[in-house]
């Protein structure tokens, strides 16, 4: 595997961490669920609920193709870290469902299932 593919996953697979839309002033932690069950769908394209790097490295270069935003190895490797819970090379579904929540969880500071004003943009800012 090349240096590149482990970049490729980790940009990916944080994409279903906790979507931008969810971390939106109003946003439900249900909400967010729902969206990191989508995005971990749209990755996981032989549907056998494990994103190997084959189909985040497919799925990354059609985003990067459209957006023409690339993502620094060392952000990537640390986000990818953060799904893979249980450090096997691969992300479940559960385990994207879990990322998920515990990000959002970080960011409604006031623990109160929604993101309320401000919330969101301090989490993205890198505040608690």
């Amino acid at each position: 595997m090349n240096y590149a593919v482990p970049v490729l996953i980790a940009a990916a697979v944080s994409a279903i961490a906790l979507p931008a839309q969810a971390q939106q002033e109003g946003a439900t932690r249900a909400r967010a669920l729902e969206q990191a069950d989508t995005r971990f769908a749209g990755l996981d394209a032989d549907k056998d609920g494990v994103v190997t790097p084959a189909e985040v490295e497919a799925s990354l270069a059609r985003r990067a193709e459209e957006s023409g935003r690339p993502v620094s190895p060392e952000r990537a490797k640390g986000m990818f870290s953060g799904m893979d819970l249980d450090k096997d090379g691969k992300v479940t579904s559960q385990e994207a469902r879990t990322a998920a929540g515990n990000r959002f969880d970080a960011a409604d500071a006031n623990k109160n299932g929604v993101i309320d004003p401000g919330e969101g943009q301090e989490r993205q800012r890198g505040g608690n």
